[in-house]
């Protein structure tokens, strides 16, 4: 029978294991380990936190700038007719002539924008009047100044008194016939050039 050799016990009762480790050998005698290197410092990766840091600030940005688009009200191109003095004019009348007013023959409100669209097409084509707001009076002393030929002269004095006496004195409208004023309008119109 062989007789066993006592062995220590790792941890005994009395030792701490701190101790234990640190009494027993690290190598038996004779053996090497090669290739065993001291702790080497690792700087800390500057380069790469700046970079992450860059990279976050940029993506939020951009969601900003996003966040921002999708906000913003649609700005869209308004085009700007430019239409000649005399189209308007014509578009007015028109307009005029498929309104309710024009359909129920409601003599006063014919007359009136008849007269306007005379008075702004004077004072955008020719530069006569002050446009919408003059008076009757207004129209024919600025044309009497100006070199109108004289039928168109009489032309527009006769339409503009016309008018005046259906707002002004209620003057019956079966006296007036609104075809007749509107034809006379859309003639001088339509004439194009009124001066001498």
């Amino acid at each position: 029978m062989q007789m066993r050799k006592p062995t220590l016990p790792l941890f005994s009762l009395n030792a701490t294991a701190p101790a234990v480790v640190a009494s027993a050998a690290l190598l038996p005698p004779g053996e090497e380990i090669f290739d065993i290197r001291p702790a080497v410092q690792i700087a800390w990766p500057w380069w790469e936190t700046v970079f992450e840091a860059f990279l976050a600030v940029l993506v939020f940005w951009l969601l900003w700038v996003f966040y921002q688009w999708l906000l913003a009200p649609v700005q869209r191109v308004q085009r700007k007719l430019v239409q000649s003095p005399q189209k308007q004019a014509l578009r007015a009348i028109e307009r005029l002539r498929l309104s309710p007013v024009w359909e129920h023959r409601q003599m006063k409100e014919i007359c009136e924008t008849l007269a306007v669209i005379l008075k702004t097409y004077s004072h955008e084509a020719f530069n006569l009047g002050m446009g919408a707001p003059s008076t009757t009076d207004e129209l024919l002393a600025a044309l009497d100044h100006s070199a109108v030929a004289g039928e168109v002269y009489g032309q527009i004095r006769e339409l503009l008194l016309a008018c005046d006496l259906i707002k002004f004195t209620g003057k019956e409208s079966s006296d007036v016939d609104p075809e007749v004023l509107l034809s006379a309008l859309t003639n001088l119109v339509r004439q194009g050039e009124w001066l001498k």
